[in-house]
């Protein structure tokens, strides 16, 4: 399910999606319900500012097999996550082919109380705040004859 709106220059898209996924390498496979806003908006003819809302609720899917007294399972033994995140960011062109973008993003990740198992110390929650600065170049189709 996806709205697209464009509004005195400023786009808008919000979309709700539900499938099976491979659990993000958290989970051997998952069911997820992600829903995402996006919006940007040109400030003028070089200058554009965007942003994007998300969040996913992820089930598992298959169990982790675990050989009994061998090593510890790989993944995750909650039965659930959620992941969301906001970000902003610039983008500024530079001609044709050059431009370059600073944004800013807030990540949280938090499992269900099952991964703590029988303890109540247990952190089920992370979050990570990341920034990012770059150019990029979009170079010119070239013919292949």
């Amino acid at each position: 399910l996806e709205f697209r709106r464009v509004l005195f220059r400023s786009s808008l898209v919000l979309s709700y999606k539900h499938y099976l996924t491979t659990g993000s390498g958290l989970f051997f496979g998952a069911e997820s319900d992600v829903a995402l806003l996006t919006a940007s908006h040109p400030l003028n003819r070089v200058w554009n500012v965007y942003t994007d809302v998300g969040y996913s609720r992820n089930s598992h899917v298959l169990p982790v097999p675990c050989p009994v007294g061998g090593p510890p399972c790989p993944g995750v033994s909650a039965n659930t996550y959620q992941y969301g995140f906001a970000d902003f960011g610039v983008h500024r062109k530079f001609g044709h082919d050059f431009g370059a973008f600073a944004s800013y993003q807030f990540t949280d990740l938090v499992f269900d109380s099952s991964l703590c198992g029988s303890t109540n110390r247990c952190n089920r929650n992370s979050q990570r705040q990341v920034g990012t600065i770059g150019l990029e170049w979009t170079p010119r189709p070239i013919r292949l004859d």
